[in-house]
Parts: structure tokens; sequence; C-alpha cells
């Protein structure tokens, strides 16, 4: 999807690869959704709380509390304000 938006001419921003992460958590394709989240980064889209919203959310769901704080800590050290109701 992303490649066919490119050649059109078409960018995404942090709205479409929050919207596409969501979608593959959604489908637990965990590997997919952290491919698409590094190169989002790469390209220069920074992530926001809600973005790691998502994957401490993820963590949460399927029992892997070791990841959910690791993701935490690293959305913390970035400055976001933290969403407890996740944890």
């Amino acid at each position: 999807m992303l490649d066919v938006m490119r050649t059109k001419g078409i960018f995404p921003n942090l709205l479409t690869y929050n919207t596409l992460i969501s979608g593959l958590l959604l489908l637990r394709r965990l590997d997919e959704a952290i491919e698409l989240f590094n190169n989002m980064k790469c390209l220069g889209v920074e992530p926001t709380a809600y973005t790691y919203v998502l994957f401490i959310d993820y963590y949460g769901k399927y029992g892997d509390p070791g990841k959910t704080l690791d993701t935490y800590v690293k959305m913390n050290s970035k400055g976001n304000c933290a969403k407890y109701s996740s944890l």
C-alpha cells in the first residue's frame, strides 16, 4: 500500500503509519508492525505517545510484560506522557 502511495506522489504521514501499525497489531502481525515502525523512523516520521501505546497495548494483551515495560520506558525517555491505563 505504501509503495502505491509513493508512486502516486503521496507520502505517508504519522496518521497513515499509526493506522497501518494499529491494523497490523489487530491482526497480530507484530513483526510487520515493528518493521513499519522502524521504517517510519528512518524516513524521519517521529512516533508519538500514541504510536508507542499501540505497542504497549499489544504487549499487554498478549502477555509480554517485559516488552510492555521496555516500550513504556522508551516512550518516556522520548518525553512522551504515559498512558497508565494501558499498563
